[in-house]
């Protein structure tokens, strides 16, 4: 009886022959396969039923992290490759890097080289902004090959020619037999797509030797672990509980009419809350603290006596909400795609923490928003080494008021055309909200009804 695996090789297979068949068809290259509409992967068992139709997991909704996309590749030493140093490394046509990585928004990507049977083999897994700019990356890398300026196993190897040829992995796939620039060898290689995911493959080879069978079952094998990093179930356990932490926010925006102030301090221990308000504008100042403790809601307006309210209480519930707008997790604040770059490693408020950078335009992301007339002047945070938690954000933006609202005060969208600064902080993780003084435990024989 035939294995699973010989099947699926059957299978393969028989994609290899529609593709030769259609590029016959109609005297077209190769090339048209990978042009065409995403196909989907099927298992066929001889004799048996209709082919099972395999759904690829979504890999533009969900963010990957270059952990993911290390996982991905085959055993072999990883390494990240942020876009930074893919342009840096790219010895044929920088310019064309770097418009390749802002044109087809790359994130991040990750390689390895390693030994197989077959010979020496290269992997890269290169993540972009959605699928359709992944096809297009797809179709500029085979390009850089065929046009002899790079885009081979590594950005500082060319190639002196290359012929394609059919091959059916993944959603859409180019085969290329390579004659490496500066090397006695070849390379037999595929390039595929998998949603927003890239992965090229290669083999090293002597001059005259046919490796496209070992190709074939190893970029099935990397497309089978990238599958299966997909649809992995994370350990509950592996989930760290939110910590309790100290928080502060200040958010200016410079208008015409003058400068507005609000400042957000407080403590987040489980499930309570508790968090001062100072607002500064042209009209003067105001405080307010707010307090959630085991459910209940009480406020206090500059006489530190609190007063519990109800849920019809939209103020209270205003300000409750602005004090909680900055998740402590990264993944819930929508900063985790943009975690494939890291810039710096530093001691960010006590605790020891990764640094990113990321373009103006994943302000809009983060903030759910369309930046339209808005001038990004500089976006970055951080996050803890060891664990998602966020340990600052900041942002600096100019723009009409009505468009930046969702990152403003209640009554800011009037303002006119401001610059907006932003900055929040994370500090004494772990160690707040224990019953000390001013903890969000502490408080609750004050949080009583006013008059009794």
């Amino acid at each position: 009886m035939e294995s699973a695996r010989g099947i699926h090789r059957l299978s393969r297979a028989a994609g290899v022959l529609a593709v030769l068949t259609a590029s016959c068809a109609t005297g077209g290259s190769t090339t048209v396969a990978a042009s065409a509409a995403p196909a989907t992967t099927t298992t066929t068992t001889l004799g048996g039923p209709a082919p099972a139709t395999f759904e690829l997991p979504d890999v533009t909704a969900r963010p990957l992290t270059t952990a993911d996309l290390a996982a991905m590749l085959p055993a072999g030493q990883s390494e990240i490759v942020p876009n930074a140093d893919l342009i840096t490394l790219t010895a044929y046509d920088t310019d064309d890097a770097a418009s390749d990585v802002l044109g087809f928004g790359r994130e991040t990507g990750v390689a390895t080289s390693m030994t197989t049977d077959a010979g020496l083999a290269h992997v890269w897994i290169d993540l972009l902004a959605d699928a359709d700019l992944a096809h297009r990356y797809l179709l500029d890398t085979a390009g850089d090959v065929v046009k002899r300026s790079g885009g081979t196993h590594s950005p500082e190897v060319g190639a002196l020619a290359a012929e394609e040829f059919p091959i059916a992995v993944g959603e859409e796939a180019i085969g290329l037999i390579i004659e490496l620039d500066g090397s006695p060898a070849h390379e037999t290689a595929v390039i595929y797509r998998l949603g927003r995911l890239v992965i090229y493959a290669g083999l090293e080879h002597p001059e005259g030797v046919d490796l496209r069978v070992p190709l074939q079952y190893l970029a099935e094998d990397i497309e089978a672990q990238v599958i299966a990093t997909l649809t992995a179930t994370p350990d509950a356990e592996a989930s760290p509980a939110p910590p309790s932490y100290r928080f502060e926010t200040t958010i200016t925006a410079e208008a015409e009419s003058g400068t507005w102030l609000v400042e957000r301090s407080g403590i987040s221990a489980g499930g309570d809350l508790s968090c001062t308000v100072r607002t500064v504008g042209p009209d003067g100042e105001q405080v307010v603290e707010i307090r959630r403790i085991a459910g209940t809601l009480g406020m206090a307006r500059g006489d530190g006596i609190f007063s519990v309210v109800g849920a019809g209480n939209v103020a209270a519930r205003s300000l409750l909400a602005a004090c909680d707008s900055w998740p402590l997790d990264a993944g819930d604040a929508g900063l985790q795609p943009f975690m494939g770059e890291t810039t710096t490693r530093h001691h960010v408020n006590g605790i020891n923490a990764l640094g990113y950078t990321p373009g103006p335009s994943a302000l809009a992301t983060v903030l759910g928003i369309r930046l339209d007339g808005v001038s990004v002047e500089s976006f970055s945070f951080w996050v803890a080494e060891d664990t998602p938690w966020i340990i600052e954000v900041e942002f600096v933006a100019t723009g009409d008021a009505a468009i930046l609202a969702p990152a403003l005060p209640d009554g800011w969208s009037g303002l006119g055309v401001i610059r907006l600064a932003a900055r929040h902080r994370v500090f004494d993780l772990d160690t707040a909200g224990t019953g000390d003084a001013g903890s969000p435990t502490a408080p609750r024989s004050v949080v009583r009804r006013r008059g009794r």
